[in-house]
């Protein structure tokens, strides 16, 4: 959990890697509760900020629907 707290610390910043790592996390970590939608949200973060993140945004575009997806873009523009 603190590194949780680290994490998110640093993707509130703008590092990009940090916004990737978080993703991860609420997609398959234990430590957090699995949140596709948070994830989706750090992805395109990520994204914005260099991270190379393709495979795991095509992975969470299949898991949220097509409104989630829309209103987590329209929220980080």
């Amino acid at each position: 959990e603190q590194a949780i707290d680290w994490y998110k610390k640093a993707a509130e910043l703008g590092f990009g890697r940090a916004e990737h790592a978080l993703a991860q996390i609420y997609m398959d970590s234990p430590a957090a509760k699995q949140d596709y939608v948070e994830a989706y949200k750090w992805i395109l973060l990520a994204e914005k900020n260099g991270a190379d993140v393709y495979d795991n945004k095509y992975l969470l575009e299949k898991k949220i629907t097509p409104a989630q997806i829309e209103e987590m873009k329209a929220t980080i523009k």
